[in-house]
């Protein structure tokens, strides 16, 4: 093996030790004169010195310091009768003479493997990583290997000798089976570190978002929604307490967006007129620019004067635009009856088309009734200006949704269709397709109607719907009566996907939990809520699904499934479609489960299917802010809620 071996410029520090010095410094014989000695340092290629040359008091010492240059390491230094002390560090022997010191440097080839670790991060769904310096190494690069079989690709750019650590943007999900490897070169050699394999350690880049600083705002996380673009995030809180709303808990909408690397706090969106327990946020839909939403009060009273305290319900849309977030219209459920009646419950459901210019909503009063759906169109009035005009009334519905451009509608009638002759709750769900071409009353067609696999006595198939952005995919939940569904079946709800293929829908899978997970997965009425709530990538590839009732007690990903002391502290799945099936699920918790936060009580997965969003509304942290540390709970918090990004 050869090296080679140079000399180069070094840099000092002069400590003052000796009596004579501090005698001097401190006589009051101000003609005393003190007596210097000039030493001198150098070096060759490699590296530098400090200091070059100083002054030093007879009978003191001088201590230098070496600086290697990147890929050189310090090999001797010689001279003033001195001796290494510790790593570039050199001290002489008391200086009687002038006398110089030589710095020698060498390099040679990389042997050494870098100790590549995961490293703590305060960045959503970024994996830190960090390494010591490798002797000689002039640059490093950070290589994964996504699933262990894929091979490597370089992640980052190149990192230069001094640079030991590195945050990684990721999808979290995407790199439970990756692992990573360091390479360290000089212009010589290269070696790369072991294997760093992915582990419990990616939890801590799970992102933790909770209420602002100062807010009252309870239940975070009851309902969330991404733009299409992942750039922006909203949240609702739809019992904001607090002070600036003199207790009345009325709700809030949070805006988040996303810079270069963080996600930060863009607005508080709270209604004008503050009226108790309205339930502001309780749902919420954006546009997939993330410029325009909708959100849902279904409580809204009809005044502050209505002594019944009837809850009609409202729904009110914004929009985002220089740089601002403002209220376009208010949809109450007066007057929109078909006979201009009140309609009660206005807003229990809702949802904007990808294009934000069709708004879909459910007025119902109770759960236990099917209520009615209303289509909205934006259009533009006589003095130019945006306005939602009702374009269609449908008589029954629970739920809605639709595709991209509006003109795909889904129901779910969950207390829909007969069984032997009998109202049995057993739910249905309706997908109808807008004609243009037809006559105007019979523009909307009733592209067909469907029912689960297996009926049965209070299923509520339809409770929850679901179309892809392309509406050619439907996601349909249910929601089991415990009064009427068999215990065994309470435990084991499923979602179901159908796929519309040349005009004719089928279903294509069924998603159920593993037996092993949530093996005492129940609320108080011993009936799981698996697949009360979900969402879909935009092309219907990734499917989210969450279960507030779900009672493991391990955190992040790797939980520990078999294990469930946590009652109702939440679940969620993720599911992904690959090579022609849809792959084994992702068991997600929260990265500090507790019991009763119901984590998975809403969940949202970006149109791109790389970014992930879960709420726990009854999560008790203390912490605010965005991408803050989890704090323990001390009683000051209870039910604030949170938002956790994977």
């Amino acid at each position: 093996m050869t090296y080679r071996v140079l000399t180069a410029p070094v840099r000092w520090t002069l400590l003052c030790l000796s009596v004579a010095v501090v005698a001097g410094c401190g006589s009051d014989d101000n003609s005393a004169e003190l007596e210097t000695i000039h030493v001198t340092a150098s070096s060759g290629e490699g590296g530098t010195v400090t200091p070059l040359e100083s002054d030093v008091p007879r009978g003191a010492t001088l201590h230098i310091t070496a600086h290697p240059d990147l890929g050189y390491r310090l090999l001797n230094m010689t001279g003033c009768n001195g001796t290494v002390i510790d790593e570039n560090h050199y001290k002489t022997a008391d200086i009687e003479a002038p006398c110089h010191i030589q710095a020698t440097f060498e390099t040679g080839p990389v042997e050494e493997q870098a100790d590549l670790q995961f490293s703590n991060t305060a960045i959503a769904r970024s994996i830190g990583f960090k390494w010591d310096e490798v002797t000689y190494a002039l640059r490093y690069t950070l290589y994964k290997n996504i699933d262990g079989e894929s091979g490597f690709t370089q992640i980052g750019p190149e990192f230069a000798g001094d640079v030991l650590s590195y945050q990684s943007v990721e999808t979290l999900y995407d790199n439970l089976e990756a692992e990573y490897k360091l390479e360290a070169c000089n212009d010589e050699s290269c070696m790369d570190s072991e294997l760093l394999l992915t582990d419990s350690g990616i939890n801590q880049a799970i992102g933790y978002i909770k209420r602002p600083e100062g807010d009252g705002s309870l239940h975070l996380g009851n309902a969330l929604a991404f733009s299409g673009d992942a750039k922006t995030l909203v949240a609702s809180a739809p019992e904001n307490c607090s002070a600036a709303n003199q207790g009345l808990c009325s709700g809030v909408v949070y805006v988040y967006r996303l810079g270069e690397t963080r996600w930060q706090f863009e607005a508080a969106l709270e209604l004008d007129d503050i009226r108790a327990d309205s339930r502001f946020g309780e749902r919420v839909s954006l546009s997939r620019d993330g410029n325009k939403l909708a959100i849902s009060a279904p409580f809204v009273p009809a005044s502050f004067s209505d002594t019944n305290d009837t809850r009609v319900g409202a729904v009110y849309t914004y929009e985002f635009d220089n740089g601002s977030w403002t209220q376009t219209q208010a949809l109450t459920g007066d007057e929109q009856g078909e006979d201009g009646s009140r309609l009660l419950g206005f807003g229990a459901d809702i949802a904007l088309s990808g294009d934000g210019d069709t708004l879909a909503l459910v007025a119902q009063e109770l759960i236990t009734e099917d209520g009615q759906a209303l289509l909205y169109r934006l259009n533009t009035d006589d003095n130019n200006e945006n306005v939602w005009e009702l374009e269609q009334r449908f008589d029954t519905a629970s739920a809605v949704s639709l595709d991209n451009t509006g003109n795909y509608l889904a129901l779910g009638l969950r207390n829909g269709t007969e069984l032997d002759g009998e109202e049995t709750e057993v739910g249905v769900t309706q997908v109808y397709h807008y004609n243009a071409e037809a006559d105007e009353e019979e523009q909307w067609e009733l592209a067909t109607e469907l029912n689960a696999p297996e009926v049965f006595t209070g299923q509520h198939f339809g409770h929850r719907v679901l179309l892809s952005n392309d509406g050619t995919k439907l996601l349909v939940g249910v929601n089991y009566d415990s009064t009427l569904v068999d215990a065994g079946q309470l435990e084991k709800p499923e979602v179901y996907m159908y796929q519309r293929d040349s005009g004719e829908w089928s279903l294509a899978h069924t998603f159920a939990q593993l037996d092993q997970q949530g093996a005492i997965d129940s609320d108080d009425n011993g009936r799981s809520r698996y697949g009360s709530v979900f969402s879909m990538s935009r092309d219907g590839t990734r499917v989210l699904i969450g279960d507030p009732t779900e009672d493991g007690n391990g955190n992040g990903f790797f939980a520990n499934d078999g294990n469930n002391a946590a009652g109702l502290a939440g679940a969620a799945y993720l599911y992904n479609y690959a090579d022609g099936a849809w792959q084994e699920e992702v068991y997600i918790k929260a990265k500090n489960t507790d019991a009763g936060d119901q984590f998975g009580e809403a969940v949202s997965i970006s149109g791109d299917g790389k970014i992930i969003a879960i709420g726990a509304p009854e999560e008790d942290g203390p912490a605010v802010g965005v991408d803050t540390a989890v704090m323990a709970d001390n009683g000051n918090a209870d039910g604030s809620g949170a938002v956790y990004l994977y």
